[in-house]
């Protein structure tokens, strides 16, 4: 057990507040840690413990502006009997001292991606998107098809700016690239054993598969919907507005309205299974493997009834997702590729040297860890050649 500073409080009698103040160990309701890293899967990790069960999952990073109010959110999920497991980034106010209060030991896990494609995703991060409004959530058979306008960081503003790369508010902080030994050092008494797991192990099917160990491992339940862990999570290729909704008038012929969702299995994984999937039923050529369309019961019925309406929305469909396919495609080839990466690096070999500096400790962690990760990372691999040939 914690030597408490404090040995006749208990964490029952006393607010969470005062805890931190009083630097009490983080009460130990917590299983596990997940080592965050930008750009290293983030949101699909996020996503697939929101299908799982017996746990409160917490993206500290994306809740809260500083480790105080974690702690305190924390605390009081404990108290309320949570299994927890949170993330753990180091920019954040706070993040050392909370670091130190967790004295816990837990597994940790740690999501590594290649260097040169973190810093690829890091670029074409958006930075909003024209105001996604009703005309873009809820639409009806004879409204014209529109999708929103991205908007990214730097001075392009309507596509993404390589050179934001050298700017000193990138937004991949400094304890991303160059910070993993100084956030395992602050985590040194609440870590039982690392596992650093690849991002194609969260990748299509892998995922699944991925969770269920990792649910062995931390503690919890993870939902038997394979489907939901197999598809892109990510929406930021030109699927911002999702999910949304054709609503389709059919007064004269029935007094239900049938509302048909557009989303993906990620964002509707329907365990309940009370939605209709009628992908099939329209049998249409789609632009993304893990885009469907949802009914209820009783509109599939009314569906399979009518061939002039099915043949209606089917005709809709094939404009729809043509002109899904087409916004998907000027989005993607406004996107930087991990070779346009390493092209700026050949440019600016001053900073190519000091980025390898940077990250070599993290490099090393990594290595030592699951070498069969860095051997795979193609890129990485590539810009390690190249910054050799620059020494030279």
């Amino acid at each position: 057990d914690s030597i408490q500073p404090y040995p006749n409080l208990s964490y029952e009698s006393i607010p969470a507040e005062l805890a931190w103040d009083l630097n009490l160990p983080l009460v130990r309701g917590y299983n596990g840690i997940w080592l965050y890293n930008s750009c290293s899967g983030g949101e699909a990790t996020e996503k697939f413990f929101s299908y799982c069960s017996g746990v409160e999952f917490c993206t500290i990073c994306w809740k809260f502006k500083e480790y105080k109010n974690a702690y305190i959110y924390l605390y009081q999920n404990y108290l309320e009997g949570k299994n927890i497991i949170f993330s753990f980034n180091a920019w954040q106010s706070g993040a050392e001292k909370f670091a130190n209060l967790l004295d816990k030991k837990v597994p940790l896990f740690s999501i590594a991606r290649d260097y040169i494609s973190r810093l690829k995703t890091g670029v074409n991060h958006i930075l909003g998107t024209e105001p996604i409004t009703n005309r873009f959530k809820f639409f009806s058979l004879e409204d014209k098809i529109l999708f929103p306008q991205i908007y990214y960081r730097g001075v392009y503003k309507n596509k993404p700016d390589i050179n934001i790369i050298q700017k000193e508010n990138f937004s991949l902080q400094w304890g991303d690239f160059g910070g993993l030994k100084l956030k395992l050092e602050w985590l040194k008494n609440a870590i039982s054993k690392i596992y650093f797991i690849s991002i194609d192990e969260i990748s299509g099917e892998r995922a699944f598969y991925t969770f269920v160990d990792l649910s062995k491992k931390l503690n919890f339940n993870v939902s038997q919907n394979s489907k939901a862990f197999g598809g892109k999570v990510n929406r930021y290729e030109g699927l911002l507005m999702l999910p949304c909704i054709l609503k389709v008038n059919i007064k004269d012929i029935s007094k239900i309205s049938i509302e048909i969702l557009i989303t993906t299995h990620q964002l509707h994984p329907n365990q309940d299974e009370k939605l209709i999937d009628i992908m099939n039923l329209i049998n249409i050529k789609i632009p993304q493997e893990n885009l469907v369309l949802y009914v209820k019961q009783e509109e599939f019925e009314v569906l399979t009834n009518n061939k002039v309406l099915l043949q209606s929305i089917q005709e809709y469909f094939e404009r729809y997702f043509m002109a899904l396919k087409n916004y998907i495609k000027s989005v993607q080839e406004n996107l930087f590729g991990e070779q346009d990466i390493l092209n700026y690096f050949k440019s600016n070999p001053k900073l190519a040297l000091e980025f390898k500096r940077k990250i070599r400790g993290d490099i090393e962690i990594i290595k030592a860890n699951r070498p069969d990760i860095v051997e795979s990372w193609k890129y990485y691999q590539e810009f390690e050649r190249m910054c050799e040939e620059m020494d030279k």
